[in-house]
């Protein structure tokens, strides 16, 4: 038993290197390579074109057009919860504010979307990304091409915590002292992937 937890430690260190690893990782490793899953829209597309495809996704990306797909913006639910609130009227402060769809003023997804999203490429390492992400409160980033600034793909939180776990999960699988009861590491070994 001793021989075995000792070459568990091992694998324990040699699980954390690669932990490290992850953090050097460059993006076009650690994101999704469903370019083709990406929601895009063109800045000029109609709100009702934006909230249908917000019906199916959280996000969506503003392209300057179909042929150009260099990202100008974002429209998140956030966007679309701030144009959908109903209109205050206010006696003592002047008019209503005019950022609400009941005055009729929102015609296209560039009058909606929140500008120059922050972006990164391929080549940056995931350690700089996840600090971009925390330092701006943001949930995804559009990789982009440096050279022509158009999008080809994104990166989440949730790629980049899937792809950690996958970097970790041996650290749940092994047994690092005789207090590991072998129910327990039977059922982190036969949890579906």
């Amino acid at each position: 038993m001793a021989q075995e937890c000792k070459e568990e430690i091992s694998n324990t260190e040699k699980a954390l290197v690669n932990a490290t690893e992850f953090f050097d990782m460059k993006i076009k490793d650690a994101m999704d390579q469903r370019s083709w899953d990406v929601p895009i829209i063109s800045m000029d597309d109609e709100i009702l074109d934006v909230i249908a495809i917000l019906c199916t996704n959280d996000h969506v990306w503003v392209v300057e057009s179909k042929d150009l797909k260099r990202v100008v913006g974002v429209i998140t639910e956030h966007d679309i919860l701030n144009a959908l609130r109903p209109i205050k009227r206010h006696r003592f402060f002047g008019p209503p504010s005019r950022r609400g769809l009941g005055l009729g003023i929102f015609e296209t997804a560039e009058h909606i979307m929140s500008n120059d999203p922050f972006t990164c490429t391929l080549e940056e390492k995931v350690r700089d990304v996840l600090h971009n992400l925390e330092a701006h409160g943001v949930r995804r980033m559009p990789v982009v091409d440096p050279s022509t600034e158009e999008i080809i793909g994104e990166v989440t939180i949730h790629q980049l915590i899937r792809r950690y776990y996958n970097v970790i999960k041996p650290l749940c699988e092994i047994c690092v002292d005789e207090g590991s009861t072998e129910k327990k590491v039977k059922k982190l070994k036969t949890k579906p992937k």
